[in-house]
């Protein structure tokens, strides 16, 4: 969750294991207008510190006593705590600057440092950190939105690569987001068009970003599953432009045209009193056919009755899962 970031008045955790020089950047943060919520002096302790603290910023130095250094230690607090660290330091040889840059610093400083310096570099690493953290909030939600929704989704790069694939996607094709994040769409979504008793492959990604414009799926177009057969379906796909109209990307929205093609669907449910047996912890429910493999409780009724799925957030879910943005509202 994004937290909400006054710069004027941020809380600001202190590595130094020099005390004159730890004093020394107190006093001018806090004169600046920052409040100095803690200081430490190893890695070890500034790890702890940003974990119970949960400060805004990191001052680090690289050079710390004990077996792990601030690079290690500001390394750790970013990727355990997102937390944005600035590194100090008295050295700017190519070789310790190549360490740094490999932390991923929110900035660096090179001792002594200089008030003027100081406040800049802390107001920038603040802001840096406050866009970065609205950036990955808005992806959580486009993310959230995707897996959500009831029609299948891929989202392919300039070069014809999936970098997304939601579960209905997933499910259509046989592939999972992680297996075929980076490779060529193509491999993953196996597209023909059976007509008139021939079969011709699709290529509409490519037809999209080329035309530039959104390319309907043809009225007999199958998904080649991965392993079980295929599947008739009914999409489209679109180019995605950039803010200068360039062409970036396509991506693919499709959904079950007729159902499923081969293998077919299971029998109906023959009356109220069948025994459906639910995993009481995720609600996924057992499928008794052959491989009794276990299925959302969207895909097991949609394949016995003539309804689909939609998906939202009820308010309560909303209120739980978003505070922050219910709050902002509030005012």
């Amino acid at each position: 969750m994004a937290r909400s970031l006054n710069i004027n008045s941020a809380n600001i955790l202190i590595v130094e294991d020099e005390l004159i020089l730890a004093e020394a950047l107190r006093v001018q943060l806090e004169r600046i207008g920052y409040q100095v919520v803690g200081q430490a002096t190893t890695a070890v302790e500034a790890v702890h510190l940003a974990n119970s603290l949960k400060p805004d910023l990191v001052l680090m130095d690289i050079q710390l006593d004990g077996p792990a250094d601030g690079i290690e230690a500001g390394s750790e607090i970013r990727t355990r705590f997102d937390i944005p660290v600035v590194f100090l330091t008295a050295f700017s040889d190519r070789s310790t600057i190549e360490q740094v840059k490999r932390a991923e610093p929110y900035g660096y400083l090179a001792k002594p440092v200089k008030s003027e310096t100081l406040q800049t570099t802390v107001e920038i690493a603040l802001h840096k950190s406050r866009v970065e953290s609205r950036l990955r909030q808005r992806e959580r939600w486009l993310t959230s939105t995707l897996t959500s929704i009831y029609d299948a989704f891929i989202a392919v790069d300039h070069l014809g690569n999936v970098v997304f694939l939601n579960p209905l996607a997933a499910e259509l094709t046989g592939w999972t987001n992680t297996e075929a994040m980076g490779k060529p769409v193509e491999q993953i979504l196996v597209l023909i068009n059976r007509g008139d008793g021939d079969e011709s492959p699709l290529n509409l990604t490519a037809d999209a970003a080329r035309e530039g414009h959104v390319q309907p799926f043809p009225s007999n177009t199958h998904c080649l599953h991965r392993k079980e057969g295929a599947w008739r379906v009914a999409g489209h796909a679109a180019p995605v432009r950039d803010a200068a109209n360039m062409v970036i990307g396509t991506a693919l929205v499709f959904r079950f045209s007729e159902g499923v093609v081969e293998p077919a669907r299971p029998e109906k449910l023959t009356g109220t009193k069948d025994i459906v047996v639910a995993c009481a912890s995720c609600k996924n429910i057992r499928e008794d056919n052959v491989e009794q493999r276990w299925v959302p409780v969207e895909t097991f009724f949609e394949n016995r009755f003539d309804i689909l799925f939609s998906h939202g957030i009820c308010p309560d879910c909303f209120r739980r899962l978003y505070p922050d943005y219910t709050q902002r509202r509030k005012l």
